[in-house]
């Protein structure tokens, strides 16, 4: 009866062909495919906005970190700015194989700082080590540093 016609109570069904169940099969995997594109950007796109948000200062001392990172240039490239206003933060460092390596708050992975992007010229606001570097997001996955200086303690 495949391929047939039936009618059921004066209701006329339509036969289950392959074409048919491999058309709503592939309906269906389509949206699917769409809602997760849609989650994972809005993911991306919250954990972007947190990250702009969240610092990592005392309140007492944003006002202060603000000022520096806004008029911060790169060491290399002094006509650059090392920060968009939520890529710089204070950070724990090391050193290790003969690099400095800054604390990526997004993961906590230490990332390897460039010599040439080790602040030489200028003193940071509170003694602490600060860094700027991208976000890591799901469109972002580079270990790249802008600017880096040392604290007083280290």
């Amino acid at each position: 009866m495949l391929g047939r016609w039936r009618s059921r109570g004066g209701m006329v069904a339509r036969p289950l062909t392959l074409r048919h169940a491999l058309e709503t099969a592939g309906l269906a995997l389509a949206t699917l495919a769409l809602a997760i594109v849609v989650l994972v950007f809005a993911a991306d796109f919250q954990l972007s906005q947190a990250q702009a948000q969240e610092h990592h200062h005392p309140a007492a001392d944003i006002p202060i970190h603000e000022q520096f990172y806004s008029s911060w240039m790169m060491p290399d490239k002094p006509g650059r700015s090392c920060c968009n206003q939520r890529d710089c933060y204070p950070t724990e460092a090391r050193y290790r194989d003969g690099f400095w390596e800054a604390r990526r708050r997004e993961d906590g992975q230490y990332v390897r700082v460039p010599w040439e992007k080790v602040e030489q010229n200028r003193d940071n606001p509170d003694g602490r080590n600060h860094v700027c570097m991208p976000p890591l997001s799901l469109n972002n996955h580079r270990d790249e540093v802008y600017c880096f200086t040392l604290g007083a303690g280290i």
